[in-house]
């Protein structure tokens, strides 16, 4: 949630272009006089060598701060502290372009456009920094880690990268994709409607919204002929800013579309909570009781049947816990497959409903009988076939050994 210090000095509208120290002249800059002032001479060398690694610093603990304290997609302080990000990140954005293109702004952007750009840029990184933690939530793995690794690069990539930005068009679409990437969850969580009809009004209100930022900056002619961003020749711009935004936000969404098809985007706000293979799963007042072989020693790690032994008459269960944001309900379902030389055949389809908001997930579990021996899987999938996650285990024969030693668990 960090970002590079600001310019020691205010520049003017026509200094704004130059960008902000590096960290590696950080080191060598001298200290603000708003600051040095204020130190005793023996502070002012030690504080000067620590500047360039508060940045760092604060973006390292900025990510682990957020880790903890953010709770659920549907939390209303999350929430309202993602949306006021949001609408800042844009608010800001729209003054410091202003100021960059010559047009009317406060007077204290044009005085301190560093310090503009750093709350900027710090905004950026909160956006990127709570979608991450999100969306690393609800990817299971090898599904849905390429967005979250894409996310992952955007949260670096502004942190080490924004000060070299100057045109216009990358600064929105950046806010673009960091209200794209926190709409695709808030929309579905706020309407209580999942699916596809979601994403693509998600998808729409990011890109309104970003076309109106284009248009409150080009708004209005230009009082400062002499700033950085002030073009040549004098004329009508919107219409052509409009059509570089919407020809790039295209593009990304092209990108996000292809990702989808591919199921590398999790399914936000969905996140499979818990997952095992049981010999049998039974639900009490306390909790789901669910029982499953005691296995050797050396096998500590594992608390139910990945290696189910098969003897007849057994029926493996799997049991799984998903959440869903409050008010929610949906039809998930899961998909039994067995591994054959064909590939993975599937071999039954079985519904079931649930409604969002318990904490832990909605717990539920599918019973298949009739187990051949080899290599099973279940995938957890919505009605529209997006895929929550799966769960492997391999299915060995038994017959004739002595009748399996069960062990107990309450979920």
């Amino acid at each position: 949630m960090s970002s590079s210090p600001p310019s020691s000095s205010p520049p003017s509208s026509s200094q704004a272009s130059s960008s902000l120290p590096s960290s590696s002249q950080a080191s060598s800059a001298p200290l603000p006089p708003w600051l040095s002032d204020r130190l005793p001479a023996r502070l002012r060398e030690p504080v000067r060598r620590a500047v360039p690694l508060l940045a760092p610093g604060a973006f390292v603990g900025g990510f682990l701060l957020d880790a903890v304290t953010l709770q659920r997609v549907d939390d209303p302080g999350d929430n309202l502290q993602l949306t006021g990000f949001l609408a800042l990140s844009g608010a800001l954005l729209v003054l410091e372009r202003r100021g960059w293109q010559g047009r009317w702004t406060p007077k204290v952007v044009r005085r301190h456009p560093g310090w503009i750009r750093f709350l900027l840029q710090g905004l950026f990184g909160g956006m990127f920094s709570a979608c991450f933690i999100f969306y690393s939530r609800s990817a299971s793995f090898g599904h849905g880690l390429l967005a979250t690794t894409l996310l992952a690069l955007l949260m670096v990539g502004n942190e080490l990268w924004f000060e070299r930005l100057r045109p216009d068009l990358p600064h929105f679409l950046l806010w673009f994709l960091s209200a794209l990437a926190y709409l695709l969850f808030a929309v579905p969580t706020f309407t209580g409607h999942l699916g596809p009809g979601s994403r693509i009004g998600a998808a729409a209100l990011a890109a309104v919204l970003t076309l109106l930022l284009v248009a409150v900056t080009h708004a209005g002619r230009r009082v400062d002929p002499h700033a950085p961003g002030a073009p040549a020749a004098d004329g009508p711009d919107l219409v052509p800013a409009l059509r570089r935004t919407a020809a790039g936000m295209g593009g990304l969404l092209w990108l996000l579309w292809v990702l989808v098809l591919a199921g590398a985007v999790p399914p936000v706000p969905l996140s499979l909570a818990e997952a095992g293979i049981f010999h049998s799963v039974e639900r009490r007042a306390d909790g789901t009781l669910v029982r499953y072989e005691r296995l050797p020693w050396w096998a500590f790690w594992r608390d139910d049947d990945r290696i189910f032994r098969l003897r007849e008459g057994d029926a493996a269960s799997c049991y799984t816990a998903v959440f869903a944001p409050r008010g929610t309900t949906l039809r998930l379902v899961h998909v039994w497959e067995h591994q054959t030389d064909r590939g993975w055949v599937e071999t039954d389809r079985l519904p079931w409903r649930m409604r969002g908001g318990r904490g832990g997930g909605w717990r539920s579990w599918t019973t298949k009988r009739h187990l051949s021996p080899g290599r099973w899987r279940v995938r957890v999938v919505t009605e529209h076939d997006q895929e929550l996650g799966r769960i492997g285990f391999v299915a060995v024969e038994a017959a004739g050994a002595p009748p399996a030693e069960l062990r107990t668990r309450l979920l």
